[in-house]
């Protein structure tokens, strides 16, 4: 039991928030639904936070281009649509 309670961590945590919402993400875009974005900005949230909790640095850039990329993907998905 001492193995599992060293395993549930707010690290652990974190990767669980940003697969799930990153998969989330990736699916919704697959059907170019605007909320595939949405879910890749939300999932950005989970990976900062691991990039600061953790101190994974090297992430940091991809992050930053991932909230970018789908806030772009965002604005003009919902241009086309009203056009």
């Amino acid at each position: 039991m001492e193995v599992l309670a060293g395993l549930f961590t707010i690290s652990f945590a974190l990767q669980c928030a940003a697969t799930v919402t990153t998969f989330l993400a990736m699916w919704r875009m697959g059907d170019r639904s605007l909320s595939g974005p949405l879910w890749g900005i939300a999932s950005q949230v989970p990976w900062f936070a691991l990039v600061f909790h953790d101190g994974l640095w090297g992430l940091l850039p991809i992050n930053l281009a991932m909230a970018f990329i789908h806030t772009r993907n965002f604005i003009k998905w919902k241009r086309e649509r009203v056009s």
